[in-house]
């Protein structure tokens, strides 16, 4: 099976989307500085990922996905021809969707992503130039009592999605804030166009 495009991308049809998601997490060339995004005063902060952490974390979800679809590849048989499928079934089973809406104005970009049921605390970005990566982890633990025996599983959920913007975005003008599970980023353009018409796109996960 060959390396299928994942982590929920925007451009999923892209051909060397570990190559890119792996170059959006490396550190920054030396001299060279992320702004943290300034946050509302009624929203809660998000941490910063740290660029060598979110790589390694990257590269274990993508052999976590990597190892489930060759399962399903070996439960049909060893058929080939559906390795994609394959793919995007892994993918849904491990990670949790995040849909993504983006505005493109002269001024800025406007990102929106679905994050339901993540705090604050729980979530995690990296914010460059030209693209934006979403992490987040959590764990809940769930009970369920029949007769006299108590049952208690510890589920994991995980999000990671990783954007290219449209743009140039100026990463020390951008603001964020996290209400009701809508993660929102307000990024000024580093070059402004000149006045056109607003255009608006969203992107379903990993599709």
């Amino acid at each position: 099976m060959t390396e299928k495009p994942s982590l929920q991308r925007s451009d999923a049809a892209s051909s060397s989307a570990s190559a890119a998601a792996a170059q959006s997490a490396a550190p920054a060339p030396a001299g060279a500085s992320q702004s943290s995004p300034q946050t509302s005063p009624s929203s809660a902060s998000l941490k910063v990922a740290n660029p060598e952490r979110l790589s390694e974390r990257i590269q274990n979800v993508y052999d976590n996905i990597a190892r489930r679809a060759f399962e399903m590849f070996e439960r049909d048989g060893w058929s080939h021809g559906r390795d994609l499928d394959h793919w995007f079934q892994a993918e849904e089973e491990l990670l949790h969707p995040v849909h993504i809406h983006i505005k493109d104005s002269d001024q800025a970009l406007s990102l929106r992503a679905e994050v339901p049921g993540f705090t604050a605390g729980e979530l995690q970005y990296r914010l460059d130039p030209r693209s934006l990566t979403i992490a987040g982890h959590k764990e809940t633990l769930a009970e369920n009592k029949t007769g006299r025996t108590l049952y208690k599983e510890r589920c994991s959920e995980e999000v990671l999605r990783v954007v290219e913007l449209p743009a140039e975005i100026d990463t020390s003008k951008t603001t964020m804030t996290l209400r009701d599970g809508i993660l929102e980023f307000n990024m000024p353009k580093t070059v402004v166009n000149a006045a056109r018409p607003e255009q608006s796109k969203s992107t379903a996960a990993g599709r």
